[in-house]
């Protein structure tokens, strides 16, 4: 199920009218933050189809680095040995302690000597999907958090 501020949004892209995945606004003065666009046109989403917003990629990486409004919370509750990769997984993977695919590995930081993530070390896995072949989508979008963050300044 689609968290309730996801949307499907019909576009105007050069002249063709596109399906877009997009944060639904606040209020009614706001725009939607557009998080992917669909590359095959269509009433109904191939999410085969669906390519990261870099505009998204963007904003989602700066909250993951604390420098958004909001803070993630995983930068304060995060500890791992000094030195290792603290990585970030997708909440849809089924078995976050075992074999995680790639493409459900959102990112990673590097941890300095008390092994908590260096903000700044934030990286975005660009394999990472959005959404799978079957719609399952990524669960940053269903983390209110990030779209409190994005909101606040898409």
């Amino acid at each position: 199920m689609n968290p309730p501020f996801v949307v499907l949004v019909q576009v105007a892209r050069a002249g063709t009218a596109s399906l877009v995945l997009a944060y639904k606004p606040k209020t009614a003065e706001s725009e939607v933050v557009i998080v992917g666009h669909f590359s095959e046109p269509g009433a109904k989403p191939n999410w085969k189809s669906l390519a990261t917003a870099p505009r998204f990629v963007e904003l989602f990486t700066r909250y993951m680095k604390g420098g958004l409004s909001v803070r993630p919370g995983i930068l304060e509750e995060a500890k791992v040995t000094a030195g290792e990769y603290v990585y970030v997984i997708d909440r849809r993977t089924a078995d976050p302690p075992g074999d995680v695919p790639f493409h459900d590995i959102i990112g990673w930081y590097t941890s300095g000597g008390e092994g908590r993530p260096h903000p700044d070390s934030f990286e975005h896995n660009p394999d990472h999907k959005i959404a799978l072949e079957d719609g399952a989508l990524s669960s940053i979008l269903s983390d209110l958090m990030v779209y409190e963050a994005v909101l606040a300044t898409g």
